[in-house]
């Protein structure tokens, strides 16, 4: 149990490194290819609220425009909606319009949970049998939650540490995320968080990123 620990300790390390921004061969390559790729070529979509009073629901409504040339910053890009609207399953709110952040949170998801295998074949690490019973490999043992915090306390707390961080809603994906945190009402513009380091970013600064010639 002590080598899994503190081979998952490892992994831990790899993966922050696999997603900083800093690192040039890790995530940010995908993600800026991905965020090219998507704004240079998709559609523009405004977004229509209808509220009946007992339900308030925002629905996309296609317009001639795309969204390069609406959306000049990354900002404006992954908070715009991506033409696709969902049931929300909370009373008073219907449907809502996806933005493309939640692509973002998917894709992010996908590319850490491959690195993740990558860096346990790296490792060799295998399930404990106590635990086969119920993970068949360990990234289930990570994101299942199956530890057993009693018994295998810090084994359970490296594992929570992975689960928190490089999930689909992991909080280590903040620097690529864009979330408005409130509003200048003097302007009438929306006032983005500190952490959202590519708000500013323009399509060309994502095309050198993503090294399209």
């Amino acid at each position: 149990m002590k080598y899994l620990t503190e081979s998952l300790k490892k992994v831990e390390q790899d993966l922050a490194y696999f997603v900083s921004p800093e690192n040039k061969d890790g995530f940010i390559k995908e993600f800026a290819s991905w965020v090219y790729g998507e704004w240079s070529k998709n559609d523009f979509y405004e977004t229509d609220i209808v509220d009946l009073g007992y339900d308030c629901s925002s629905y996309p409504e296609k317009t001639n425009q795309s969204l390069s040339d609406k959306c000049s910053t990354y900002a404006d890009f992954i908070n715009a909606n991506t033409g696709f609207s969902e049931c929300t399953h909370v009373s008073g709110q219907g449907m809502r319009c996806q933005e493309y952040e939640e692509k973002l949170l998917e894709i992010f998801g996908e590319a850490t949970a491959k690195k993740i295998d990558e860096l346990v074949e790296l490792y060799k690490l295998e399930v404990p049998e106590k635990y086969k019973k119920f993970a068949e490999n360990i990234s289930e043992l990570i994101f299942l939650e199956v530890v057993d915090h009693h018994e295998d306390l810090e084994l359970y707390e490296v594992c929570d540490d992975i689960l928190l961080k490089y999930n689909q809603l992991g909080v280590a994906s903040s620097p690529y995320t864009c979330p408005i945190c409130g509003w200048d009402e003097d302007n009438d513009l929306a006032i983005y968080c500190d952490e959202s380091i590519f708000k500013d970013y323009t399509l060309e600064d994502f095309k050198k990123l993503a090294e399209i010639d």
